[in-house]
């Protein structure tokens, strides 16, 4: 349903093309990096760009609106390429703040 909004996207990124095949690599990457323990790092990338995140077999997959979208994306790429939970987070925060400035900023001139 969110797709029939014309400001939303989706995206797909395949963990194959980060994985040897046959490399316990796309587990890893799944389970440890992208979802975190209880689903938290994922939690926090949704709650951070309001976008939704689903990791299914060897996919991610992002809902949200475009810029959401591209920062939620760049996340998950940085903690695929093994940068530190702390750091995708600190991104975020950084962006998302510049985000809600720019908006504030077109909203009241």
């Amino acid at each position: 349903m969110y797709l029939f909004n014309e400001n939303w996207q989706l995206i797909i990124i395949s963990l194959r093309e980060f994985a040897r095949p046959g490399s316990r690599r796309i587990e890893e990457l799944r389970g440890g990096r992208i979802i975190g323990r209880e689903g938290k790092t994922r939690r926090i990338i949704e709650e951070l760009t309001s976008t939704f995140i689903s990791v299914y077999g060897d996919t991610v997959s992002i809902i949200g609106d475009y810029i959401s979208v591209q920062y939620s994306k760049e996340a998950v790429e940085m903690l695929i390429n093994g940068r530190r939970h702390r750091t995708v987070y600190r991104f975020l925060e950084q962006k998302v703040g510049e985000l809600k400035a720019r908006r504030i900023e077109e909203t009241f001139g």
